[in-house]
């Protein structure tokens, strides 16, 4: 991808290069392209990153790789640049490194997705009862889950028991559409019930 940014003076610039420059420099180009592009400066600096990190793309793990991984994350702990460091004994990216963790023995649902062990629903539940909507840090009790991972777990339950009528509930339910005077389920009078 070639940049031509010339009020910058980032002038036919490919993006590999811009994380060749000083640290301000490239806070200056990534601010400038806020102007064109509706995301931060830190998004569109942390997809460039993913997407021009050499590490990042060097295919699939090893099993010597992913046992290691495994032990190295069991190592660490509680590390802000956790990610970064195994991703350095490995020579892959901290966002590969992050990625693959989070595959690490689990299944997928049937849209694709990593399915929650009970494990980690059991410290979700914990660490929410603790830190309320603190998704961040409930990430970090979690573990193995993103914030944004937690923010939608968090909704998916509020929907899920939103969507769930008590006994008492249904049974009122049936009675009032038991006694409606209609002969189609289009007649009913929802607003009514």
């Amino acid at each position: 991808a070639v940049v031509s940014t010339q009020s910058t003076g980032f002038h036919n610039c490919t993006l590999r290069d811009i994380f060749t420059l000083e640290r301000h420099e490239q806070k200056k180009f990534f601010k400038h392209c806020t102007k064109d592009i509706n995301r931060t400066y830190v998004q569109i600096k942390k997809k460039c990153l993913r997407m021009f990190d050499e590490k990042n793309n060097l295919g699939n793990y090893t099993e010597e790789e992913v046992a290691t991984l495994q032990q190295l994350d069991g190592q660490i702990t509680s590390s802000d640049r956790k990610y970064a460091e195994i991703g350095k004994k490995l020579g892959r990216s901290a966002g590969s490194v992050r990625d693959r963790l989070t595959k690490v023995g689990k299944g997928l649902t049937k849209k694709g997705k990593l399915a929650w062990t009970d494990d980690e629903l059991k410290r979700f539940h914990d660490a929410r009862a603790k830190l309320g909507n603190d998704f961040k840090k409930i990430s970090e009790s979690v573990g193995t889950r993103t914030p944004r991972q937690c923010v939608q777990r968090a909704a998916a339950e509020k929907k899920q028991e939103a969507a769930e009528l008590t006994r008492s509930e249904k049974a009122t339910l049936v009675e009032l559409l038991y006694n409606e005077p209609v002969n189609y389920v289009d007649e009913i009078d929802w607003k009514g019930v």
